[in-house]
């Protein structure tokens, strides 16, 4: 029988199962194993060609360059045993461009759909005969269909362009001047482009050979055309009709294409275009995560399809590719602060890191700080003032899950200034006509538009930080290229570590590239779990072995906001009742008392409770004071414990365990129950805190945060701080 955690077990033998799409006259498909095998697939009793040698290796990963982080894959290899020349014919196959998908199952497996596990779905790149005893099929994950010109089609002498001015019909002849030029392509919004003259004779410009949003505005050297007095357009077929002869260069702005009649400005829809043409099937262009970054490509020669992908989502910071499921991923790789998200209706959330759940149950993080005045009515609302990237899971490994050692290396150049382009213009002009006004002068004698983003303390601790631009930047507003500077400047505001380790394949089956995980050892500070996001995951099959490459940080991303050493004070007045508008972190000190100059006689109450004011069956922590140097303290139905006033009484929740704690110099006097609704939906809502000041003097409590407020869940993963038991 085999046994529930036959995948776990590094002892119980396996078996590999490779199903190889392939073609001679027409689409059929090989089963191969790396045991005999007889077994159930997809619902059909299937013999296996015992012939797979060894185990597989595939990675996929980010590298660096100075556009940014860019995606790549390895190829993986599949070898097959040929001593006898049995697979001789597989040469006349076409194997290039096919399925691949790749399955791990345990010995005695019978039924592979429901025993086994799918570990890979890709394309084989093609076949390789290596020596006189094997062949092999080189593999790599469904970028390799990306991996062709985006735009294959030439203009051909002869060719007749019908188009429609608004008013009639007309014709225009391709000549020899676009003889094997590559028709434009425009995806998203473009500035003071050049479009392909088709025919001088008849002034007619072609911007793309698709139906387009729209021609916003035409130009003869700077001089503004009035629509349908200087210009007409046919947006089904790109073309551009000047009226009379013009004075210099043409140039345009242009809306761009219009595909199944949706115009698409954003990434993440410019994206599922590109996957679309490129005959991905809807379950992958129609599920690209959601990127509210508007940008903008004028394509006229012929281009590859991973450049530019790579010009588009370097211009975000992003990073794309697909998971060994064969799902596309798109996103930013963040470090999250927290491993207990937020409720996006509780808006106690802002910073770089920060993670939360929308009313879907989805979680996200900001790939950078919320940044002007944000809507938090929906995930998409709330994208129109910072950067999100969805988060669906959060994998623990532990010490003991970790093979081997591990190292760590900083990877990053720490960042004081960050500034980043925006609004490209295409035709850089200092020849424009005198009447041109001075606005379109402005942007047109310049290629970019800029936006900057500082912090000039960051240099008191990092005398080498450096200031970072991105420079050939495709985004369209003035917004998004706030958030990106933000965003640069946040996340490198601290030396970012990369952390490399082995663990069992088991553990990490689900991550990819963005992935989260929580690591937990005893070393650097990892005592309490630090929390890191996967640049790189490689993984040998077989032998149930995963290699990850993940990026953390060793303090908590809000260091410089929520510096554990800075306090508000509250004034308490002489029996008054203050509430206190909180929201908190566990793990980390919500408020303190000085206990030394706590007035004399009488008592104050610390109350927690669901509602904005106190009620009877609040969690209630009291403070008497009688005497000069004692402080007496009850802890919810606790007995009344006097411990000298040397030091101030701090308040300490745990929130997930729906406890607070009170502390004397770091010694635990005693611990009470919280109420129920500081979980809402397993997520952390509002917690009110009160104070009950029935002495007759004055009194102070110090609020550990930089404003009136405290926020919860920012960084207890990262603190070393005794959290309660």
């Amino acid at each position: 029988m085999i046994p529930s955690n036959w995948y776990e077990d590094p002892d119980y033998p396996k078996v590999l199962v490779a199903v190889i799409e392939y073609y001679t006259t027409t689409a059929k498909k090989l089963y191969c194993s790396t045991a005999p095998l007889l077994a159930t697939l997809d619902g059909q009793l299937t013999t296996f060609n015992p012939r797979l040698l060894g185990d597989i290796s595939f990675s996929v990963g980010l590298v660096d360059s100075d556009k940014g982080s860019r995606t790549t894959s390895n190829y993986g290899k599949l070898k097959f045993m040929n001593g006898d020349g049995q697979l001789d014919y597989w040469l006349d196959y076409g194997f290039d461009g096919r399925d691949l998908d790749i399955y791990v199952a345990p010995e005695g497996v019978t039924d592979i759909t429901s025993q086994g596990v799918k570990v890979f779905t890709g394309k084989v790149d093609k076949l390789e005969v290596e020596d006189n005893t094997s062949l092999s099929l080189v593999f790599k994950d469904p970028l390799l269909e990306l991996d062709t010109p985006i735009q294959p089609v030439n203009y051909t002498v002869g060719e007749v362009i019908t188009y429609y001015d608004g008013f009639t019909t007309k014709n225009v002849t391709v000549t020899d001047n676009l003889k094997e030029k590559t028709k434009p392509m425009v995806y998203g919004q473009v500035y003071n482009i050049e479009p392909v003259l088709i025919s001088a004779a008849n002034k007619v410009y072609q911007v793309d050979f698709v139906p387009i949003e729209g021609v916003t505005a035409v130009y003869d050297r700077g001089i503004k055309l009035t629509p349908g007095v200087g210009y007409r357009l046919d947006n089904d077929k790109g073309i551009i009709e000047l009226m009379f002869n013009n004075a210099g260069t043409i140039t345009c702005d242009v809306k761009g294409r219009k595909l199944s009649g949706t115009y698409s400005a954003k990434l993440s829809d410019i994206i599922s275009d590109i996957l679309k043409g490129k005959g991905y099937a809807p379950a992958v262009y129609n599920n690209v995560p959601v990127k509210a970054s508007n940008v903008g490509i004028y394509l006229t020669e012929r281009e590859n399809t991973l450049d530019v992908l790579d010009k588009l989502v370097a211009s975000t910071d992003s990073f794309y590719g697909f998971s060994p499921s064969g799902s596309f991923l798109l996103g930013n790789l963040s470090v999250l602060n927290t491993f207990t998200p937020s409720y996006i209706d509780a808006e106690n959330f802002s910073k770089y890191g920060d993670v939360f759940t929308d009313r879907g149950a989805d979680t996200y993080v900001l790939g950078s700080d919320i940044v002007g005045t944000p809507d938090f009515s929906s995930v998409e609302t709330l994208s129109e003032s910072c950067i999100l990237t969805p988060v669906p899971f959060i994998t623990t490994i532990t010490e003991s899950d970790i093979l081997g050692e591990y190292s760590l290396a900083v990877v990053n150049d720490v960042v004081y200034k960050s500034k980043v382009r925006y609004s490209k213009n295409y035709t850089v002009q200092t020849d424009v006509a005198s009447a041109t006004i001075d606005a379109d002068r402005e942007f047109m004698s310049k290629e970019y538009r800029e936006t900057t983003a500082e912090d000039l303390t960051i240099q008191t601790k990092h005398k080498r930080a450096i200031e970072s631009i991105l420079e050939d930047s495709l985004l369209v507003d003035a917004t998004d290229a706030t958030l990106l500077a933000n965003r640069m400047l946040v996340k490198n505001a601290m030396p970012i570590l990369e952390v490399k380790l082995r663990v069992s394949s088991y553990k990490v089956n689900r991550c990819t590239l963005g992935s989260a995980i929580r690591l937990f050892d005893y070393r650097y500070g990892f005592g309490r779990g630090v929390l890191g996001t996967i640049r790189e995951i490689g993984t040998d099959y077989l032998a149930n072995v995963s290699t990850l490459t993940f990026i953390c940080t060793r303090v908590p991303n809000q260091f410089g906001t929520f510096n554990y050493g800075l306090t508000d004070t509250i004034s308490l007045p002489a029996e008054t009742v203050t509430t206190i508008d909180a929201y908190h972190n566990t793990g980390r000190k919500l408020f303190s008392v000085p206990a030394s100059t706590m007035p004399l006689y009488n008592y104050m109450d610390i109350k927690f409770h669901e509602q904005s004011g106190p009620a009877v069956g609040d969690t209630v922590i009291r403070l008497r004071k009688l005497l000069g140097g004692v402080i007496h303290i009850t802890v919810g139905s606790n007995a009344e414990v006097a411990v000298t006033d040397g030091a101030d009484v701090e308040i300490v929740p745990d929130l997930d365990a729906r406890q607070v704690g009170v502390f004397m110099q770091g010694v635990l006097v005693g611990a009470t129950t919280l109420p129920d609704s500081i979980i809402n939906n397993g997520v952390h809502s509002f917690l009110y805190v009160s104070v009950n000041n029935t002495t007759v003097g004055s009194h102070s409590i110090r609020v550990n945060a930089t404003d009136d407020r405290n926020w919860w869940n920012k960084i207890e993963d990262k603190r070393v701080y005794e959290y309660l038991t």
